[in-house]
């Protein structure tokens, strides 16, 4: 006996198979772009964050050298992350 799909109904399932796979992660450099500007003495850096990523605000550093320099944040928004807990994050 030989089965007989109509074929938007194949097409159907092809679309679907390639919809339903996860797409891979961004590479850093692009889930979280950063810029950096400079007024006098004072150093703003910023991300620019995709949609879906954030950063642990807790996690941020920056260092020069070995030292660490003293930044100034936004408040993070609270995330229950099924990792680590609820967490302090730092969306767009």
């Amino acid at each position: 006996m030989r089965s007989i799909v109509p074929a938007p109904l194949t097409l159907f399932l092809s679309i679907g198979a390639v919809i339903a796979q996860p797409a891979a992660p961004l590479d850093v450099d692009v889930a979280f772009a950063p810029s950096l500007a400079r007024n006098g003495k004072t150093l703003k850096l910023r991300w620019t964050i995709e949609p879906r990523y954030y950063l642990y605000r807790d996690n941020v550093r920056v260092t020069q050298g070995a030292k660490d320099v003293p930044i100034r944040m936004s408040d993070g928004i609270a995330k229950e992350d099924p990792s680590f807990g609820t967490v302090d994050v730092i969306f767009r």
